[in-house]
């Protein structure tokens, strides 16, 4: 719980009060020299009384002692202002002398770190983190935002720095996802058909690609081509491939409808280049009647009339 402590000096002019100066007090101050002085606590105050030098290990007060303390020296000066007390003790710290064992509080990129693993926690985290502005420990913090961009994940968090004051920034780090994937074995020229025997499985980081990958299975049922050079090791993209039509556009193909207990057959044109297995367009070459059915071996559409399977 925050203390307060009110001090005020009263300085009449006449009839004039002035109003009191708020000065916010932190539980940690950093003094760029040697010397704590109370522009350490109030920048604006416009003269730099010294309250005492700081050594490596740093001062410590109570607030009720630098309040007193801060009454002494400012009493002199036509002022009224009232202080706030973050906390009961205050630490004084030389910049120079502050080692990460004297700064209190939360390690953020560790923190951060556990909580980014839960929500993603099929990933690998690497060790390589960076904050910007560089950031170790923090009184408190809250995220504001996070999201992957391919392998880096980035966070955007606010914080209260030891010295009281809030700031706004990242946190980024690499992550991977290994997935087994099929690679080429050797470099593959442009318009080259792919073969199973020309690839190989392969753990990568797909989080580094941004493609829907191409199986064994695929190459076993399809026949597919490349759309540019592959080089060995390369997974298979099927953004870099086509499959290769069993039937091209326009060709002919025979119509096999079926009722359950009549087949009806007739001649149709495909419509679009097609593989078997794909549900494909023909127009009936007779009576120009557009159909849908199954492309299979044999140059046949098969269309089921009877509302079996």
């Amino acid at each position: 719980m925050k203390s307060k402590t009110i001090l005020m000096l009263f300085c009449f002019f006449g009839f004039t009060v002035f109003s009191a100066v708020e000065i916010t007090v932190p539980g940690t101050i950093v003094s760029d020299d040697q010397y704590f002085t109370v522009k350490d606590i109030w920048p604006e105050f416009p003269y730099d009384r010294t309250i005492a030098f700081i050594g490596k290990s740093g001062l410590t007060y109570t607030s009720e002692e630098l309040a007193k303390t801060l009454y002494g020296l400012m009493k002199p000066y036509d002022i009224k202002y009232e202080l706030e007390f973050v906390s009961k003790d205050i630490k004084i710290l030389y910049s120079q002398y502050m080692f990460k064992e004297e700064q209190s509080g939360i390690d953020i990129k560790k923190d951060i770190l556990e909580k980014m693993q839960k929500n993603y926690p099929e990933y690998v985290f690497s060790e390589h983190v960076i904050t910007r502005p560089a950031v170790e420990k923090v009184i408190s913090y809250e995220i504001n935002s996070y999201g992957l961009l391919k392998d880096l994940l980035n966070v955007t968090f606010t914080a209260k720095m030891p010295d009281g004051k809030k700031t706004i920034g990242t946190l980024s780090v690499t992550v991977e996802k290994n997935v087994k994937v099929l690679v080429v074995l050797q470099d593959i020229k442009k318009n080259q058909q792919i073969k199973a025997d020309l690839t190989c499985e392969s753990t990568v980081n797909v989080l580094k690609y941004e493609f829907n990958m191409i199986t064994k299975e695929d190459l076993e049922n399809f026949a597919y081509t490349t759309l540019r050079d592959l080089k060995a090791g390369e997974p298979i993209n099927n953004a870099f491939v086509k499959k290769i039509p069993d039937l091209k556009a326009g060709q002919t193909v025979e119509i096999v409808v079926d009722y359950g207990t009549v087949m009806v057959r007739a001649t149709g044109r495909l419509m679009k280049d097609a593989s078997y297995g794909e549900v494909v367009q023909i127009r009936n070459t007779d009576t120009g009647v557009l159909l849908e059915g199954l492309l299979a071996p044999g140059a046949k559409v098969l269309i089921n009339m009877n509302g079996g399977d």
